[in-house]
């Protein structure tokens, strides 16, 4: 793979993330709509496809060289959930626009998580970057309507999404991308079945996924998890966690287009204001 390739890889991710918000708000929308469901079939669906790259599970014994597959696998699927479960609550509430550049609250809190977990140095540019892209999510993120429940959900989204890029940055030097996926995957699908058991709304009987679910959720499954999880793994093997965050702070800005198209949500002037500054 040539220099570029990395970083086309991690662009063209950000496009496809940069979709789902929409997707998922159309989704939820009404009274049929769960988020416990809709994401247990979607990390269904991406784990089937990692499925055959998966070790075996004898791997997972204490004297196995597979341990280290197996712990870094399940503590990316945990972070993977955590992000997962509270983005679509979230999307319950507030807009998918706004859901989404709260979201990527995760590009500023990746190289804070590495200096106070690493001790990693950032540079000056990083900063700086970081910066504009704070200032681009606050003008954006309020671009009218008050402040809500879903908004904190978002955050603690973007937290968890950034946890994961930290993390997943030493797990794809170690491992590789396929066997990693596929332990993620499925730990994400447990955590899915669990929280349908536990969820009783998604088990009264008005809760269905229709024919238009069913689509989205096979869209959200195979190619922005499956799909977008391998590209991701195989991306951050030689990008830093910091310089990828900046990245993947274009995603507000294509969920913004988005769901105008599909949704019809519109910014006003200082909500392409900050767009403009998470574009520079």
């Amino acid at each position: 793979m040539s220099a570029w390739g990395p970083w086309m890889l991690l662009n063209f991710i950000t496009i496809l993330w940069g979709s789902q918000h929409a997707i998922i708000k159309l989704t939820l929308e009404g009274d049929t709509g769960s988020p416990a469901l809709l994401n247990m079939m979607r990390f269904a669906l991406a784990t089937m496809v990692f499925l055959p790259f998966a070790p075996g599970i004898f791997d997972f014994g204490r004297a196995s060289p597979k341990r280290s597959l197996w712990n870094s696998g399940i503590e990316l699927g945990l972070w993977t959930f955590a992000g997962y479960a509270t983005q679509s609550i979230g999307l319950q509430y507030t807009t998918a626009s706004r859901s989404a550049f709260l979201l990527y609250l995760n590009v500023k809190l990746v190289p804070i998580l590495g200096l106070l977990l690493y001790s990693r140095k950032v540079s000056s540019s990083t900063w700086s970057n970081v910066g504009l892209a704070l200032l681009g999510t606050f003008l954006v993120g309020y671009d009218g309507g008050a402040p809500n429940i879903g908004d904190a959900w978002s955050i603690a989204a973007a937290a968890s999404s950034a946890m994961f890029i930290l993390r997943l940055e030493g797990a794809a030097r170690r491992h590789e991308a396929a066997e990693l996926n596929a332990i993620s995957m499925m730990t994400v699908t447990v955590l899915c079945l669990i929280w349908n058991f536990t969820d009783l709304a998604s088990l009264s009987e008005d809760m269905h996924l229709g024919p238009q679910q069913l689509l989205a959720a096979s869209y959200l499954g195979l190619v922005t998890t499956a799909l977008t999880s391998f590209l991701q793994t195989v991306g951050q093997k030689s990008i830093r966690a910091e310089s990828a965050a900046i990245i993947y702070a274009m995603d507000p800005v294509y969920a913004a287009c988005f769901s105008f198209f599909l949704l019809g949500e519109s910014m006003g002037a200082q909500g392409i204001a900050g767009g403009m500054l998470l574009f520079a």
